[in-house]
């Protein structure tokens, strides 16, 4: 055998230590790659939970606002009487008060066309 041939080359060796190097990169990119993954796949896996935890917290929060006691109602138009009277007000002037006038108000609409 001849010693040329085994002796590897100046040009051959910085070529494989460039590649190498490159090559060494490139596997720590990917693997800080796959632990962002990783970490992006347990946070999307809680996820599904933390929803079921908010949705049966939001659920009881309304069954306890749903309860309201007679008693507790007493005490409130008791005590906070201005605040009450509002409250009542506004049903009305949203709810039956309003609807009563929006028909009003059409009734007369149709009979102004009506009369032109």
């Amino acid at each position: 055998m001849n010693e040329r041939e085994e002796a590897p080359r100046a040009g051959d060796v910085a070529a494989l230590t460039q590649q190498l190097e490159e090559l060494t990169r490139e596997r720590d990119y990917l693997l800080v790659h796959s632990r962002n993954l990783e970490t992006e796949l347990r946070h999307a896996t809680r996820e599904p939970a933390r929803l079921r935890d908010l949705e049966q917290r939001l659920a009881a929060t309304e069954a306890r606002l749903r309860q309201v006691s007679v008693v507790h109602t007493a005490k409130w138009l008791l005590l906070q009487p201005e605040a009450a009277l509002r409250r009542v007000y506004r049903r009305l002037r949203d709810g039956v008060v309003w609807r009563a006038r929006d028909r009003y108000l059409r009734f007369r609409l149709k009979q102004r066309r009506s009369r032109a």
